[in-house]
């Protein structure tokens, strides 16, 4: 398997409406909470807490004051 990963962030969140990419994102909640919403299912943002994305999936984020993410958007193949 071949993994490019192109972006990397560090950041306080904000909200994010339903979207899609055509790459996978990893959510790490660093701080605070909030929620993030993947393929229709919403999930209670904890510190601590790992959340993935895979590429073409419907994804939102609604930030607290306090959240604090790190993200990492990545493509994968089989190859």
């Amino acid at each position: 398997m071949n993994v490019l990963a192109f972006w990397f962030s560090d950041h306080i969140a904000h909200d994010v409406v339903l979207h899609t990419h055509d790459f996978h994102q990893l959510i790490y909640c660093k701080k605070g909470g909030g929620y993030i919403t993947v393929d229709n299912t919403r999930y209670k943002a904890l510190s601590g807490h790992v959340y993935i994305s895979k590429q073409g999936v419907v994804h939102s984020i609604e930030a607290s004051n306090d959240m604090h993410l790190l993200e990492i958007k990545f493509f994968a193949d089989d190859s």
